[in-house]
Order: structure tokens, then sequence, then C-alpha cells
């Protein structure tokens, strides 16, 4: 009987261990669960059972150009997938297509013109008879060429008289002999040193600058002469100047209208890789695959990595290629490999009247933080109700859950830290990634930087160069050694000119320093950087660092009940945040409006209601944007916050997942379990004696 009594305690023990580690992995599952619509997403995914057909317009994929507030932006790629199991794309099954719009110049004096979006940027088609800047309509598309758009506004520049307005291609804007009494002034426009326009002006003059273009490029390639270009003098640079005013001591020119096109032709080329353009007319361009396109994992058909993971080589158009999840299921996403992606404006899918697009995840808005090989994501956006242009207090949802993640280090062949279980639980907050300290989600750390394999992620230094790397710590190259076998260099990293570590490091190597106060354990490092080669360059010898990582000493402590952002935190578990607005927020037509760090709505300037989030707009809320906005304005948490204005931010490429986020926590929970019920058991025994 006493044996009968045991195993059933040791059952009992088991059972609700099992229940508890099931409802922690449902509570996850839950998490984790999609709350995008399908329609709206830029990532394809057979798990899903959507539509074999994958359609990507500027609704939902921010790669095509998109003007919010005249709902301009016509690009469509279709990809049409057949029998998703065979993992092949036939030929002609992928296709691109873009068609030109009638566009209002920014200044809306100068008129309309057609544009059109090509791969992503806005390109003139044509000075139609509503362009007041050109003197006659010049169709340039009909000619396979197209102009990019540089600079289209109606922003007032205060030019003082001497000084200088850059524009774009190193167009400048020179201001000279102001005089307030005439009210004249003279305006002339240079590029590299040579003057190529001057005239006289005074207030409410607009000013034309024409050139006859011979140069065009294609998308790839360099500029090449152009002969016979049938259009003539193109009008390329144009200017309102607003006012002539004093502006203290001095006199200035007010300019409010900039419209700039590039002085080099796109080409549209009639070939691109295993693409072709069936079709250029007055107003549209299409381009469809002519060969087949596989999408298996095959070592054929994928570059590898120095780590050795398969990365997709299917190139579409450009520098447009899929990224395909090295997994059996298949899943993919459309991306341009010359995004800086940490660095780039990110635009979630649109919401719009007749698509009301209310919720916004990893698979829906690039600005979030998400895994394309696990499918995993950290960041949720969601939208309950919106009363007219307003969503009401508590209707708008910010989710957060952490993700165990494994440094980028411990991926590289051949160095210590290689198929270690370095990992640490990371957060999405605003659009960037955190460490959570010591696993704690009430206590964040900002990760600076975070290189991957991605091919922006690298930097190349000389002996001597010093990389600040923010928050007063500079890593320095001290020497470089060439003869010796590996080569090798001498790093130093200090901190407000103390040095904290300095060490030679071969080629192949780490270089890494730990601060266990900043990260709350003794595996993460504060800061370390892979020495991927050290080479000699034509006049000086050269390092180039990949992997490089590093965390912010500044820490967020967040608490249940604490304002951040526009939102109250109302959920804080160990690895899940919830957070809701605690004010209405009102979507005012032409307003961005931020919520809490980076991420943010731009709201269309327009009647009809358009909006998007954002990871691009580290500003404070409209003092309309919130009701009682006079008390209402975005407050920090805790007194210290990382710095907002580090420029060397990169965290680009999504990390790989590993065990769900509280396993750890069961499965002690469950040894302590069976710990303390055997422990009894055998106490007991023994008293029995």
């Amino acid at each position: 009987m006493v044996i009968l009594g045991n195993f059933k305690k040791i059952r009992f023990v088991f059972i609700v261990s099992l229940t508890i580690l099931l409802l922690s992995g449902f509570a996850h599952s839950e998490a984790m669960k999609s709350v995008s619509a399908p329609e709206s997403r830029y990532v394809w995914s057979s798990e899903a059972g959507v539509d074999p057909n994958f359609n990507l317009t500027p609704m939902n994929s921010d790669l095509f150009y998109y003007d919010i507030d005249s709902n301009a932006g016509s690009e469509f790629l279709s990809i049409g997938l057949g029998n998703p199991a065979e993992r092949v794309i036939n030929v002609n099954n992928i296709s691109y297509q873009t068609t030109a719009f009638n566009i209002s110049f920014k200044y809306y004096p100068f008129g309309n013109y057609s544009a059109i979006g090509f791969m992503g940027e806005k390109y003139l088609a044509a000075y139609t008879e509503e362009s007041r800047i050109a003197t006659k309509p010049m169709r340039i598309l009909t000619h396979r060429l197209l102009s990019k758009v540089l600079i289209d506004e109606n922003e007032n520049h205060t030019i003082i008289d001497g000084r200088n307005l850059s524009l774009v291609d190193d167009y400048i804007i020179h201001v000279k002999d102001v005089n307030l009494t005439a009210g004249t002034a003279i305006i002339s426009i240079e590029k590299n040193g040579i003057d190529f326009y001057r005239r006289t002006v005074k207030q409410d003059d607009t000013l034309i600058f024409e050139k006859g273009i011979n140069r065009a490029q294609t998308l790839g390639g360099p500029p090449t002469e152009k002969q016979n270009v049938p259009m003539g003098f193109l009008p390329i640079i144009a200017l309102h100047v607003d006012s002539l005013r004093a502006e203290g001591e001095k006199s200035a020119v007010i300019i409010n209208g900039i419209f700039q096109l590039s002085d080099i032709y796109t080409d549209i080329d009639p070939e691109s890789n295993s693409f072709e353009i069936t079709e250029v007319s007055e107003r549209s361009i299409i381009v469809k695959n002519r060969i087949k396109v596989g999408l298996s994992l095959n070592e054929s058909e994928n570059f590898v990595t120095i780590d050795g993971t398969g990365i997709s080589s299917v190139y579409l158009m450009n520098n447009i290629r899929l990224n395909i999840a090295p997994s059996n299921i298949l899943r993919f996403l459309v991306y341009d490999e010359d995004f800086h992606y940490d660095k780039h404006k990110h635009r979630g899918a649109v919401y719009t009247g007749s698509k009301p697009v209310l919720a916004w995840d990893g698979l829906n808005f690039p600005g979030f933080w998400y895994d394309l090989d696990s499918n995993f994501f950290s960041e949720k956006l969601e939208i309950n109700n919106i009363s007219g242009k307003k969503i009401p207090t508590g209707d708008l949802t910010y989710s957060l859950f952490g993700i165990r993640t494994p440094l980028e280090l411990t991926r590289i062949k051949g160095t210590d830290m290689y198929g270690t279980n370095v990992t640490y639980l990371a957060f999405g907050l605003g659009t960037d990634k955190y460490l959570a300290v010591n696993g704690k989600s009430g206590i964040l750390s900002k990760v600076l930087l975070e290189y991957t394999n991605n091919r922006f992620d690298k930097r190349t230094f000389v002996q001597e160069e010093m990389w600040e790397l923010g928050e007063c710590y500079n890593l320095t190259v001290k020497s470089i050694d060439l003869r010796d076998v590996p080569r090798k260099a001498l790093l130093s990293l200090s901190k407000n000119g103390e040095v904290l570590k300095e060490e030679w490091i071969p080629a192949g190597g780490i270089f890494s320093y730990y601060d266990q106060n900043l990260t709350g354990t003794k595996d993460i490092p504060k800061f370390a950087t892979y020495l991927d080669s050290v080479f000699s360059g034509s006049t000086s010898d050269l390092i180039q660092l990949r992997y490089t990582w590093f965390i912010s000493s500044n820490f967020i402590e967040i608490h249940e009940g604490e304002r951040l952002g526009v939102f109250n935190i109302t959920k804080l578990e160990p690895n899940y945040i919830e957070m809701k607005n605690d004010h209405a927020i009102k979507l005012i037509p032409g307003s961005r409006i931020n919520l809490i760090e980076n991420l943010g709505f731009v709201i269309a300037d327009s009647a009809d209601m358009r909006f998007y989030p954002s990871n691009m707009i580290p500003m404070e809320v409209s003092t309309e944007a919130t009701s009682n906005a006079s008390d209402q304005m975005p407050g920090k948490a805790t007194l210290e916050t990382p710095d907002p204005m580090l420029t060397e931010v990169n965290h680009s490429g999504p990390p790989r997942v590993t065990k769900i986020p509280g396993y750890e926590f069961v499965m002690t929970l469950t040894a302590f379990s069976a710990i303390y019920i055997f422990k009894a058991i055998f106490i007991k025994k023994i008293r029995n004696r």
C-alpha cells in the first residue's frame, strides 16, 4: 500500500507538471498567434493555408513607392505558386506591373505631373498639360526612359544672403545680393563649382532650370552616353520664391517649393537576370519571369554563409530577391537586398476605409522584429475600435513577448563561441530590440548593435582608427600585424578615455568584454566583435569586423500600472508585456503620431482616413493628438533610457529562436516538485523504520 501510495503521489506530481508545461505552451502559442489578416502580409507561408497566388502591392509591402496623402502607388507583384509542394514557380508566373498616375506637385501651384513607381522609387513618367513648370508635354516613358524624382516638397527654407541650400546630386542653390529695399536677390544654381543658372528674382517668382540630358543608366549599371534623346531640354529643378525678409541683421530669401529630377535618365532595361520586360507603353511597364524559379533548399541553389546556413539565391529584378526559410514548410518573403533594413523607414499594411487593417504583427509590418526561419515575432499592435477619427481609451493594445535568442556569434564556425548555448531573452519595444536583464521583463537594455550576416553589417578600419560605439564607448584599432600567422590586430575598448580591455586578436577570433552588472549574466558580453579578416590595402593595412554586438548601459525599468509612451502597462509577466492607450488618440489628417519609442502612426493629409504604422517617428505626440493633451505627453517609466541620438543603431537581420519562453521555469518547477515529493517519501520511510 505504501508503494502504491508513493506511485500515486509521483503520478500526481508529473500530471501537475505536465499540465503546467502544456498550459505554458498554450499561453505562448496564443501570444505568438498572428493577428494580421493574410492579405495584409508581406510574408507567404504554406502553413497559413493561404491562396497560392501571392500578391504584393504598396498596401502590404513597403518595397513599393506609396504616397499616403494622395493614395498614389500602383506597383503590383504577383507570384503564382501553382502547387506549393512542388516548390517551383513556372514561366510567366511572376509578374511585376506598374502604372503611371497623375499626382500634384507638393507645391500645388506647380500643377500636376504623371509619376510612376518603379522598383520602389518614384519617377517622372511625363510632364503633362497640367505641369506648369514645363512649356509643353514631355512623355519620356514612351521612349523607355524615366527620370527619378529626387525632391518634391513644399517646406520653407531660409537662405541667408551669401549662403547655400544643398539639393541632391551635388546641386546647390546660392543666394547673394539680397536687396530688401528693391525687393530683389540673385539666385544661382551650381554643381561641382560650376554656375549653370543665374537669375535676379523677386517675391513670388518661380525659377526653372532646364537641362539637355544625354546620359542614361540602367537600374544596376553605370551612366552611359545616350544618343538621339528626343526630349530636348528637360526641366530638372524648379524653385518658388516665397518672400525676401530680414533675419536679424542679415537679409534672406525664403524658398517654399522645390522640385528636382535626376540629371541622368533611367533606361528601362529590356532584360534583367531571369526576367524580361514584356510591355512598355505610355502609362505602364510589365515584367515577367522567362525561366522557372526553384524554391528548394538544395545546396546548388543557395549560397552558404560563414556559419554554414543556406541563403536563397533567387533574384527577381534588380536587387529584389526571395528570402526562403530553411524549413520543410515553404515560407518566404520578398525583399530588397540594398536596404539597410534597420536604418530604413518601414511602413506597415495600410488602413483604408475600404480595407480597414486594424492589427499588425511581424508578418505585415517589417518594422517589427521578425524571424523568417521560425516564423516568430515579438510585437503586436491591435486596434479594437475606431470611433470616427479617434481610437478610444483602451482600444489600442500593444503586446510584447520575450523570445529566447542566441547570440549571432555562436553561429560562427571555428570560434570559441560556436555551438555554445549563449542566449538571452529578447523583447521588441517600439520597433527596437531589447535584452531582458537577468531575464526579467521589467528591466530592459537596448541592443545598440547586432551585426548579422547581412552584407551591410561589417566595418573596415585602418590602424589607429577609432569606432565611436555610443554612450562614450570607443573601439580603437591600436595596431595591425600582417607578418604573424595568423594575422592579427590589437583592439582596445575604452569608455571616456579609460581602457576597459586591450588584446591582440587573430583573424577569425572574437574580441569580447563582459560586465555582469550590465547584462545580469556572465555569459552575455557587453561588447563583442568578430575579426573577419586582416589584409593589406593599396595605401594601408586594414581589418574587417563582423557580427558586432553592443548593448546599452542604460536600462528601461517598467512596472505594471505605469505609463510608457501613450500606453499604460496593464500586464507585466516574465515573458509577456501588455499595454493599452490610457487616453483617446485622435487620427488628425496630416499628423505623425508617436506611440512609443520609434513606433507611431502616419496619417494621410486627406479627407479620407488612411494611416499605417511606421518605425521612424522619434517625436512626441502632437498636442492635438490625444485627449487632454496638456498633461498626457509621452513619458518614460524610469529615470534613465537609451540615448535616442545614437547613430550606430544596427540590429539588422532576424535572430534564430530556440526554446519556448518559460521552458526553463516550467522544467525547474517540475524538477523541484519531484525532488520535494521524493524527499517527503524518503523521510516518511525513514521515520516508519
